[in-house]
């Protein structure tokens, strides 16, 4: 019987490449971001008593209601960061948030939430990625590894429900409550994350680049800007446009 972190071990596992890290927050936030040049651990709502910063490997996943209007500081501004740059608490392959509020399929959330922690593993992001994607364009896509796919090199038994639980996570459902957050590698900080020499790029609604002194905070530490536009649309459509702002970097610099 396998436990996860026992699964990540697993010698048939071929590493991915490796994704950066995605922390994403309202645009207003980004005054005291640049004063201090870092994004401060907060305090937590699922981990009570813990001050935590959030990233999602890869994936710009963390989203949040918007109220209606499109008021371009609530929209969101997302940071991708080198991965080397966090050293994970906590490392889990779905959103812990949804999860502690029971937002993910029954399948799966009735589940311990302490036995999917692979903090301790080497290289878990990438052996995750491996054994369930097989690539990190796969897991981009959300384009998990078939039934056939995953059952060749993995043989487990009926009792390694947890791992059986997160194949079928991995499978697109194309259902209309799919959410990419169920399958998404979150990372947890309890440390402030600089952005001097970590920081690989920034994208933010395009009212932002009419201000000088953000251009060229970004400009001097090298960082990459990227833009979207904003539409009177419902406000949570803008996260595609940061999907596919950050999808297109990834293939410029071949990651993906």
């Amino acid at each position: 019987m396998n436990s996860f972190t026992e699964f990540l071990r697993h010698n048939a596992i071929e590493t991915s490449e490796t994704l950066p890290l995605v922390h994403t927050t309202r645009s207003f936030r980004l005054r005291k971001i640049i004063e201090t040049s870092s994004i401060e651990a907060q305090d937590c709502d699922v981990f009570i008593g813990e001050k935590l910063n959030y990233f999602f490997v890869g994936r710009p996943s963390y989203k949040y209601d918007v109220e209606d209007g499109t008021d371009h500081w609530m929209l969101p501004t997302a940071f991708v960061f080198d991965f080397d740059a966090v050293r994970a608490k906590r490392l889990f392959p779905f959103d812990s948030g949804g999860f502690a509020k029971k937002r993910m399929p029954q399948f799966v959330n009735e589940m311990e939430v302490s036995f999917f922690d692979a903090a301790g593993v080497s290289e878990a992001a990438q052996r995750i990625i491996g054994a369930f994607f097989g690539n990190a364009k796969n897991y981009m896509d959300f384009r998990g590894l078939s039934d056939r796919e995953f059952f060749e090199i993995f043989e487990l038994s009926p009792l390694d429900a947890e791992i059986h639980a997160l194949h079928k996570l991995s499978l697109d459902p194309k259902k209309p409550s799919f959410d990419d957050r169920q399958f998404s590698i979150e990372v947890q900080s309890e440390t402030p994350i600089f952005l001097n020499n970590q920081l690989k790029a920034v994208v933010l609604p395009v009212v932002y680049l009419d201000d000088p002194s953000l251009v060229n905070y970004f400009q001097n530490i090298d960082v990459q800007i990227l833009s979207y536009d904003i539409h009177p649309i419902e406000p949570k459509f803008h996260f595609y446009a940061i999907y596919d702002r950050i999808k297109t970097f990834y293939q410029s610099e071949g990651l993906i």
